[in-house]
Formats: structure tokens, sequence, C-alpha cells
């Protein structure tokens, strides 16, 4: 019984991980896609300091 328990344990986490990297990947893909429209409307010499900027506020820190 406690193999089963256990197993199932893992399998859980592994499912819920899953999904977490799942939405994850949803919000920093809106954010990106927000952060791309914001930053087309600047001046082409103000775009990569937005996009920077843009990225470390969707959370990669501008290096992802």
């Amino acid at each position: 019984m406690a193999a089963n328990y256990f197993s199932t344990g893992i399998a859980a986490q592994k499912l819920a991980g899953g999904f977490g990297k799942a939405e994850r990947l949803r919000q920093l893909t809106h954010c990106f896609n927000a952060v791309k429209e914001t930053s087309a409307v600047l001046a082409a010499a103000d775009q990569a300091a937005a996009v920077k900027a843009g990225m470390t506020a969707c959370g990669t820190n501008g290096n992802d």
C-alpha cells in the first residue's frame, strides 16, 4: 500500500509541475507579446531598452 501511495504522490507532483510550467509559459508569452506591441510604437533608438525593461518586468531579468 505504501508503494502505491508513493508512486501516486510522485505522479501527482510531476503532473502538477507540468501544469505549472505550461501556465508559466502561457503567462510569459502573453507578457512578451505585450512588450512587443508596446515597444513597436517607440522610436527605433528606444526599442532595445524598452524590450529589455519589459522582459525584466515579465520576470526574466532581460536574459531569457
